[in-house]
């Protein structure tokens, strides 16, 4: 029977292990360092301060193109066209908006005279199918005959 106590080896697995934790532990604060240092470098603060330099700067630019702008004619002319533009769009939209209500009512009045014309032609068949019924002998036929002429014109108003 092999115990693994009994096993030869030319190496102690104890002290392997030691070894491997203690140089896991020792590379992984050597990362952490090398981490650290290249976060803290001695330029990162004139970087830091340039870009703010930087968007000062630019601000500055907006600042004196916008004034520079704002005096010019044809930027009020582009301004004024713009807000008539606008107007005019709001016009027409408007004028879209009413033309949409207009067509939603529309399509409500198709969809009742459609749902008539459905409901008329049903009780036209039905009352066909009761005059077909009295020529055979069951029902009166000069009655079902007057009571489809009513449904008849009936659909053919919807129709």
């Amino acid at each position: 029977m092999n115990n693994s106590n009994n096993q030869e080896r030319y190496y102690n697995i104890l002290k392997l292990n030691k070894w491997f934790a203690l140089s896991s532990i020792l590379f992984t604060a050597f990362w952490v360092l090398v981490f650290a240092d290249d976060f803290n470098r001695p330029w990162k603060k004139y970087q830091i301060e340039f870009r703010k330099i930087e968007i000062e700067k630019v601000k500055q630019d907006i600042n004196t193109e916008k004034v520079a702008l704002e005096d010019s004619d044809e930027y009020e002319d582009l301004m004024s066209s713009l807000s008539k533009s606008r107007v005019d769009l709001e016009l027409e939209s408007a004028k879209v908006d009413d033309i949409n209500n207009k067509l939603k009512i529309l399509n409500i009045e198709l969809y009742k005279y459609n749902q008539d014309f459905q409901f008329s032609k049903a009780d036209m068949d039905a009352q066909r199918y009761a005059y077909e019924e009295a020529l055979f002998g069951h029902g009166n036929v000069e009655e079902a005959e007057k009571s489809m002429k009513i449904f008849a014109k009936k659909l053919m108003k919807f129709f």
